[in-house]
């Protein structure tokens, strides 16, 4: 059995999307992928009637659709039920399908309530839902890299990989430690003291815990899927790296 749920903002539980019990039953119906479209465009070459694709051809987020049934042991229940998924629809931030990933959603552009038949069991309601990312994003890897050196790293699946670097500095202090990744180069140019942490990547910015991103100068570090390199320059610091691979 596939469990499917919808994730509020903080990634937690927001309604599981199977429910079997005395009063009601919540279950998924159907559902459709990801729409996958182009970040380019096709473009009309004057005179020739013929196209050419201009721009990316990684896919950009698009919409799917979630089709639920929804019954209950009485039509109290059955509208009941259909209330509650309409309440929450607009708290949606993400989808779990495990197996799958989580699919990241941007908002629920529709909902579409209905019945056939006896409200009991002939009930449905249909979520469109805009996706953040085209990819379900699988759990967080980690991996400790070592310093000063050009180091392999494998990265699975179709999406780019946005690292989280932490770099933390050993007996003495480390002076601008920079990342160089498919990105480019990445430098914070400050010091870490000993024995503390700059985390880098993702959202922002820290120095053990505090707010470090004023200093940083080049793109945040990612790695293209596929077989990549990473050079981390910190020399007398430790470094783990972590990342999410995101699956069509």
């Amino acid at each position: 059995m596939i469990d499917r749920v919808f994730l509020d903002e903080q990634g937690r539980d927001l309604l599981n999307l199977h429910r079997w019990t005395p009063e009601q039953a919540l279950f998924v119906k159907g559902e459709t992928q990801p729409d996958l479209v182009p970040i380019g465009t096709f473009e009309d070459v004057p005179g020739t009637g013929l196209k050419v694709f201009v721009g990316e051809r990684r896919p950009r987020a698009g919409q799917f659709a979630v089709t639920l049934g929804t019954h209950g042991k009485n039509p109290e229940e059955a509208f009941a039920l259909q209330r509650e998924i309409a309440t929450l629809a607009p708290r949606i931030a993400g989808y779990s399908r495990t197996p799958g990933g989580t699919l990241s959603i941007a908002g629920v552009s529709k909902v579409t309530r209905s019945f056939t038949g006896a409200a009991m069991r002939g009930g449905a309601v249909e979520l469109t839902l805009e996706c953040a990312s085209p990819y379900f994003w699988q759990e967080s890897k980690t991996r400790t890299v070592p310093v000063g050196v050009v180091t392999p790293v494998s990265i699975g699946g179709q999406a780019r990989a946005d690292l989280r670097v932490s770099i933390t500095a050993g007996g003495s202090a480390v002076t601008d430690p920079s990342i160089l990744s498919d990105a480019g180069l990445t430098t914070w140019h400050s010091t870490i003291p000993a024995g503390q942490t700059l985390m880098l990547g993702g959202e922002d910015v820290t120095l053990s815990g505090m707010d470090a991103a004023l200093t940083v100068t080049g793109p945040l570090p990612y790695l293209e899927p596929g077989f990549a390199s990473l050079t981390i320059i910190a020399a007398g610091a430790t470094a783990v790296i972590a990342w999410k691979e995101g699956e069509l």
